[in-house]
């Protein structure tokens, strides 16, 4: 092995260590005591708020850990997503949404929030702009499931309105899948 190798190695393993110790003093930080839910009770919660077949609604997990709507409030705000680059096609609105919630589940040990996908259209004419990614998060208040709408772009973050116009900034955002991991 050369100089410049063993230089990539060292940057490499420096590199983790710094990253575990990170997730470690993050976890720490937040004081974090999620509630769990079952797979059948986020899925029963999900089809109804969102008003969605179950067939678009994929869960990858058993078990889902729920933290309160504070304690994400206060990830949103620290995280620093919004501060990346947009890059059409290489990391872009799914790109956002995607990191957002692993890092929910790799940072925090929160699996709640969601991957969605769907169309946004315009507030004024209610005619379809694009197709977009964007998260949802499941929170709670007192053991009662809430269900948050955020924007990993913008750090935009409202309460989901069950059967309303779900307005953020770039306008109104109807999810048609979305996924939990």
């Amino acid at each position: 092995m050369n100089e410049l190798d063993t230089i990539r190695k060292l940057y490499h393993s420096l590199g983790h260590k710094l990253l575990d110790n990170g997730i470690t003093m993050c976890r720490k930080a937040y004081q974090l005591n999620p509630r769990t839910w079952t797979r059948s009770e986020i899925l029963n919660f999900l089809t109804n708020q969102l008003n969605l077949p179950a067939s678009t609604i994929s869960l990858a997990d058993e078990i889902f850990y729920v933290e309160t709507v504070d304690k994400w409030k206060t990830i949103t705000e620290m995280d620093l997503l919004n501060y990346q680059k947009y890059k059409s096609d290489i990391f872009d609105c799914d790109d956002f949404s995607m990191t957002f919630s692993a890092r929910g589940s790799l940072i925090y040990g929160l699996n709640s929030c969601a991957t969605a996908f769907g169309n946004i259209y315009d507030v004024n004419t209610n005619k379809l702009l694009f197709r977009h990614a964007f998260n949802l998060i499941i929170t709670h208040e007192n053991g009662v499931l809430k269900l948050k709408i955020y924007e990993p772009q913008t750090d935009e973050l409202k309460d989901w309105i069950k059967g309303g116009n779900n307005v953020l900034k770039i306008g109104i955002y109807k999810p048609d899948w979305c996924l939990l991991f």
